[in-house]
């Protein structure tokens, strides 16, 4: 399971994206599968500490356009 939270963070990250609030209550169990909630504070990673925040509908938006496969599963 610790592996499905690592899976989700990299996600995030080869996006340039940051989750911003990730703990306990942010972390679904689905079918055995951990799965991250919240996406209020996903903030874009960028240079020089800058970040732009998203809204969460924006975050849907971008994730709804990713694909997953067997080994990496969109989320």
């Amino acid at each position: 399971m610790v592996n499905d939270l690592a899976e989700a963070v990299a996600f995030l990250e080869s996006l340039n994206l940051a989750h911003g609030d990730l703990r306990p209550e942010n972390v679904l169990l689905d079918r055995n599968r951990l799965k991250l909630s919240d996406f209020e504070s996903t903030a874009k990673i960028g240079t020089h500490f800058e970040v732009a925040w998203l809204r969460t509908a924006d975050f849907s938006m971008i994730t709804n356009q990713t694909k997953g496969n067997a080994e990496f599963p969109a989320f």
